[in-house]
């Protein structure tokens, strides 16, 4: 594993090939950093003016990174993907060049593995005394902590040969990553700040999107007429963290069979149910000559609630279901308005 200073000498050292006289082993995963250390991850820490440090008043950490590989030595290749990622940060896929290419990675702040950003300014305040103190509290400090994170990689290459099945090679590769901590000024002018600083990130919504879509599924022919006897009802969810709980669908005299929902992280998921169109009940429909079953106006909820039943959070859409005249075999559908819902079934 080449950690990055060492990697940093070798781009110090130049950055062209140079190749030897016997053809060298390929090299499926480089890094490099920026010797210069401008594109890594800054840890800003506050506190109260005259006092000490307390607060993480950073969200997101940023890094670039440099990528390259080397085409493995196998033939047939068929494809080939390239997945890059921080410490919890996500993902970000691409394919692999043999030129190097820069790549920009993030991750939600995370502490650090030996020790922690307001300590560490906390103990470079405290071995100050004197103007050296007061030099500090107005303008802070910024100091870099080595191996704080690490930059991961997959490079996966896909080949299909025709006397074999087809496969893949799967190469990883990881190196440790510096992280730059700001020790902010205690005592700046904090008139100009934003917001308060918060020591965690805020929590997603509960829910990001819920949505109910409704669609004719069986046709009954009626004489002339064709009118819908079944409707499929398509719920939709999608959570912004961790939930457990159930959905059900409600309409006129009708509740649908429970399902279950268990999101260990954020995701979204379909739900379905059909629901029967009744049409005698209200004299809809009749032997005698050619007259209209009566349109019918059903209103429909689709419910989320926890496990312990307290509704969280309900869709509503109420709409108008009629019978068409058949006239040379035209197409049957329902009146309303057409979903706006973003569903698909």
């Amino acid at each position: 594993m080449k950690i990055w200073n060492c990697l940093i000498g070798m781009l110090i050292a130049g950055l062209a090939h140079n190749p030897a006289a016997s053809e060298p082993a390929p090299d499926e995963i480089q890094f490099r950093m920026n010797p210069a250390l401008t594109d890594i991850g800054v840890i800003k820490v506050d506190g109260e003016r005259d006092g000490t440090y307390g607060k993480i008043a950073t969200k997101t950490l940023e890094y670039g990174v440099y990528v390259r590989g080397d085409h493995p030595r196998v033939n047939d290749v068929v494809g080939q993907v390239l997945s890059l990622w921080l410490d919890g940060g996500e993902v970000v896929r691409s394919t692999m060049t043999s030129d190097w290419k820069k790549y920009t990675l993030t991750m939600p702040y995370r502490a650090l593995p030996s020790s922690t950003p307001i300590r560490l300014c906390n103990d470079r305040l405290q071995a100050t005394s004197g103007a050296r103190r007061q030099e500090f509290l107005k303008q802070g400090e910024m100091f870099t902590h080595g191996e704080a994170y690490s930059i991961h990689a997959l490079s996966i290459w896909f080949h299909d040969h025709p006397s074999s099945p087809p496969g893949s090679l799967d190469f990883e590769e990881s190196i440790q990553v510096p992280v730059k901590i700001k020790c902010l000024a205690l005592n700046r002018d904090r008139s100009q700040d934003a917001e308060p600083y918060r020591t965690s990130e805020p929590l997603p919504p509960l829910f990001w999107a819920t949505a109910l879509k409704i669609e004719p599924a069986k046709m009954v022919r009626d004489g002339t007429y064709m009118c819908p006897s079944e409707l499929k009802l398509y719920g939709f969810v999608e959570t912004g963290r961790k939930f457990q709980g159930k959905a059900i669908f409600m309409g006129p005299h009708y509740l649908s069979a429970i399902t279950p929902l268990n999101f260990s992280y954020a995701g979204t998921r379909n739900v379905v149910a059909t629901y029967p169109v009744k049409w005698k009940e209200i004299g809809g429909l009749t032997t005698t000559s050619d007259p209209k079953p009566k349109k019918q106006k059903l209103t429909f909820h689709f419910n989320i609630s926890n496990n312990d039943g307290k509704l969280i959070k309900s869709v509503k859409k109420t709409m108008d279901v009629s019978c068409t005249k058949i006239e040379a075999e035209a197409p049957v559908g329902m009146t309303g308005s057409p979903p706006t819902d973003p569903l698909e079934p």
